[in-house]
């Protein structure tokens, strides 16, 4: 529920709201990488590319197969893609992965808690 109501707030422009609504979600639902992708483009759009990118890239490192799949389709990312070409940022950075991408056994075994990177970040900000 919390993710949806973030998308919400989201797609209105209350940023504040929808970052605080991704972060309830992912407290909520450890098992779901979608939150992090939330808060990534909430950072973005606030001008915070650099965290945008680095939780993007976290998600997408730590996401199963098929999430990544989903977001490399979705157009809504299509703004990290162009800032990891401005910035040069590495392709395995932004895009995907490196050329071997890992299982996703070894995601769930390398996987950072996300609900405490979103907090970590909240306050850096």
């Amino acid at each position: 529920m919390w993710f949806t109501v973030g998308n919400i707030y989201y797609d209105t422009h209350q940023l504040d709201r929808a970052l605080s609504a991704y972060t309830r979600s992912s407290e909520l639902k450890s098992d779901s990488w979608l939150p992090v992708f939330g808060a990534a483009k909430v950072y973005f759009e606030m001008g915070n590319k650099d965290i945008g990118a680095e939780l993007y890239e976290e998600a997408f490192t730590n996401a199963e197969e098929d999430v990544r799949k989903s977001v490399l389709r979705d157009e809504e990312f299509e703004p990290f893609r162009q800032y990891e070409s401005q910035t040069g940022l590495e392709k395995s950075d932004i895009k995907g992965g490196p050329e071997e991408e890992p299982s996703d056994i070894e995601n769930k075994e390398n996987n950072r808690n996300h609900s405490e990177l979103l907090t970590d970040i909240t306050t850096k900000r």
